[in-house]
């Protein structure tokens, strides 16, 4: 009877770890969204390199990366801006090599939230035309 407690304790320590490890580990959660569906037609369609910004956006503290409707199938190197008026705030890059029509950019955090950010992407070194998705937006606002 002995034997039979110390594997049933054994297996709820084991049990414990594992969820411990599975959660420590779990895919980091998306903070906010600007609200944007994905959409099937792209706003521009770019060849070898260009760039875009957004304007009015929310930028929650502590914010680790942005993901970015791109589209390629060998993604080239892109970069991010975070910006208030002409004050540069925030920035990142990622490696080419992506694929897909979502490229995530880790940018550094900031401490506080900021409010009406830009966030400008540039992509430069690209081998076929990459596609922005998004929607269209108030030439006040974009």
């Amino acid at each position: 009877m002995g034997g039979a407690r110390v594997a049933l304790a054994s297996g709820l320590v084991l049990l414990a770890l594992a969820l411990a490890l599975v959660m420590f580990s779990s895919p980091e959660t998306v903070v906010r969204s600007n609200a944007i569906h994905p959409l099937n037609l792209p706003l521009a369609s770019v060849p070898g390199s260009g760039s875009a910004c957004q304007g009015n956006e929310l930028l929650p503290a502590e914010t680790t990366a942005l993901g970015i409707s791109l589209n390629s199938s060998d993604g080239p190197h892109v970069t991010a801006t975070v910006l208030s008026g002409k004050t540069v705030l925030t920035r990142g890059q990622s490696a080419s090599g992506w694929l897909g029509r979502l490229v995530t950019i880790p940018v550094t955090p900031l401490g506080h939230t900021v409010r009406h950010a830009t966030i400008c992407v540039a992509f430069r070194g690209a081998n076929e035309r990459v596609r922005f998705f998004g929607v269209h937006a108030p030439a006040a606002v974009a």
